[in-house]
């Protein structure tokens, strides 16, 4: 199914990600502006969180409000609606800020992470000092403009909206301890990255924001309405994120091929390619978290990866997440648009390139 295939709820969806860009922009805008004059030092992070705002991004988040938010509603845009738009946004943001400097990331979307950015940009200023240090402490203080922002947007939300808010934040920060502390364990359960998946990305993602939307339009909605659907779909879309990070197009990602290889990622990838390679390929996996791996060593353990199986089996847990999802979808009372709707934004979850 193509987007093309979703008729009206492309147009609006379209209209819906346009008003909360604006909204973001203007806000941006005016606290440069406001900030600049106490400080111009406050420009630095705010710029740079304008640009990495602007950097990209699939707006996935929004996309799944809305999907709540039109299946219970015959509204099509409200100021409600956009302003969790802007706040899901922002707190992605903020997110993404902070994991690209646990990872020590150059790059995200094609271009330079928060911290990257500003190392560069001080760089062309008169300071002096430890630039890298310095551009990496105000990389964390831009995030944290953020996820205060986004808590702004969020502010005047009904209760049970601001409950599943709040519980979606505490969820991000559990699934990014998690994460981190797998990097340095010397083996984990596939309960444990199943888990990880969940929490780091799966409930922010799509769960939370498709209960946000069906809050909007009825704030006397079951809380679990959508809990079929969004708990296996955000599983998949962490599973295709940890496929493209090794064996994606960094042209499409955005993203070079091999950070997951360095960074030492403990993925289920990496779980079924201990369980079905040799002791020597096993050698090689071992290399997980240096680093200094040169692409040649990378492109050796990529290779072990795929040729075990590892690959396919992932992409087979995929397929019966999708399936999971996609049968849930017979138990809610949805339009036909609505229904084309959700199918298509399944389908891309799954099967992304990027």
């Amino acid at each position: 199914m193509t987007l093309e295939e979703i008729g009206t709820e492309r147009a609006h969806l379209t209209a819906y990600v346009e008003a909360i860009t604006n909204k973001i922009d203007t806000f941006l805008d005016s606290e440069i502006t406001q900030w600049s004059a106490i400080d111009g030092s406050i420009a630095a992070p705010l710029t740079a969180l304008t640009e990495f705002f602007h950097g990209g991004g699939k707006r996935l988040r929004p996309a799944f409000c809305y999907l709540g938010f039109r299946a219970g509603s015959s509204d099509i845009i409200n100021d409600d609606i956009v302003n969790v738009g802007c706040a899901l946004e922002l707190l992605h943001n903020f997110a993404l800020i902070h994991d690209d400097f646990m990872d020590r990331a150059d790059t995200r979307r094609g271009i330079p992470t928060v911290h990257k950015f500003l190392e560069a940009y001080y760089s062309r200023q008169d300071y002096v000092g430890d630039i890298e240090h310095f551009a990496n402490s105000v990389a964390v203080l831009t995030g944290d403009f953020a996820y205060t922002y986004a808590d702004r947007f969020a502010r005047g939300l009904p209760a049970r909206c601001l409950d599943v808010y709040d519980a979606l934040k505490v969820e991000l920060f559990a699934g990014q301890q998690m994460d981190l502390d797998a990097v340095y364990r010397s083996s984990i359960t596939r309960q444990k990255v199943s888990l990880i998946a969940q929490y780091k990305s799966g409930k922010y993602t799509i769960e939370r924001p498709l209960q946000l939307g069906s809050l909007l339009a009825d704030e006397s909605a079951p809380h679990d309405l959508w809990s079929g659907f969004g708990q296996p779909l955000g599983e998949a879309f962490q599973l295709r994120d940890d496929i493209l990070g090794i064996f994606g197009d960094e042209s499409l990602t955005g993203k070079p091929v091999g950070d997951d290889i360095r960074e030492g990622k403990f993925t289920l990838l990496i779980a079924e390619a201990i369980e079905r390679s040799s002791r020597s390929d096993q050698t090689l996996l071992d290399l997980r978290g240096n680093p200094e791996l040169t692409f040649s060593q990378i492109e050796e353990i990529v290779s072990v990866i795929d040729a075990c199986g590892a690959r396919a089996a992932v992409e087979e847990r995929i397929t019966s997440l999708f399936d999971q999802a996609s049968n849930s979808l017979e138990k809610l009372d949805l339009s036909s648009d609505i229904l084309k709707f959700a199918q298509y934004l399944a389908r891309y979850v799954c099967w992304r390139e990027m």
